[in-house]
């Protein structure tokens, strides 16, 4: 095995000989997985199993809300919806159904009216449960940046895998590249600009500062106030996400 220091939280990292055979990219989101509990300052958290494929100890809460951004080259201030996945307290699920995502709602109505029969209906599970209690701990952050026509839940499973291991996990429908401001062409309607590294600058500084003076309560600054550890951030995009992700070296220490 070859051993290192984590970016994200310079403690002793191992990476198996297994895992220096897959490709770059696919073997730093692996690496990634290991940052969780064997660092210094970090005693209050759950130790994860050895095998990075394996689902973490925690389980998973989820909350929603809109957050104000005002950054990068659009320059105005703008509202984004964005969604966190997070350790959450363990045992606090029982009880409580999954989440679930009708991907319906990532799409204008007169769009939806087309897919409203059974035979379209297609829902997204999720292993992970609304506005359960955070776990104990500061727990490092993960910020996922969809692609084209996509949207927040696009990679649902890995998001949440993360996130039982240990991460905050935010992601957000970027407004101009959401597949619901794309389907909306063929009702006519031209799509806002993008910027999705705007949008993720925006979403970190909102979650270091909270919303703006005379700005409305946000539930998903509520929720994760005092459990984020904004000195280790990772960002990870899919397609244009990942082009996006490219920029945002300054921002965070490790970019897949």
């Amino acid at each position: 095995e070859a051993k290192g220091r984590c970016v994200l939280c310079k403690c002793q990292l191992r990476v198996h000989p297994q895992q220096m055979a897959l490709p770059s990219a696919l073997c730093w989101a692996l690496a990634v997985l290991y940052v969780v509990v064997a660092c210094p300052g970090q005693e209050r958290l759950m130790w994860n199993p050895s095998d990075p494929s394996e689902w973490g100890p925690y389980p998973v809460g989820a909350v929603v809300g809109e957050v104000d951004v005002a950054d990068g080259w659009l320059g105005q201030r703008r509202s984004i919806t964005a969604e966190a996945w997070y350790p959450a307290v363990p045992g606090s699920e029982k009880g409580h159904r999954p989440k679930t995502y009708d991907l319906r709602d990532d799409v204008p109505p007169r769009q939806r009216r087309k897919l409203d029969d059974v035979g379209n209906i297609l829902v997204q599970r999720c292993r992970c449960f609304s506005n359960l209690s955070v776990a104990d701990g500061e727990f490092p952050v993960l910020v996922y940046i969809h692609g084209t026509a996509g949207q927040r839940t696009a990679s649902l499973h890995s998001q949440t895998h993360w996130a039982s291991r240990g991460f905050v996990v935010l992601a957000a429908d970027h407004p101009g590249i959401w597949l619901y401001d794309l389907v909306g062409v063929f009702d006519g309607r031209v799509p806002p600009k993008t910027d999705q590294a705007g949008d993720v600058r925006g979403m970190l500084r909102f979650l270091a500062r909270g919303p703006a003076p005379g700005a409305p309560a946000s539930e998903l600054f509520a929720k994760l106030e005092g459990h984020l550890d904004l000195g280790r951030v990772g960002v990870l995009g899919h397609s244009a996400g990942g082009f996006a992700a490219t920029t945002l070296g300054d921002v965070a220490d490790v970019l897949v």
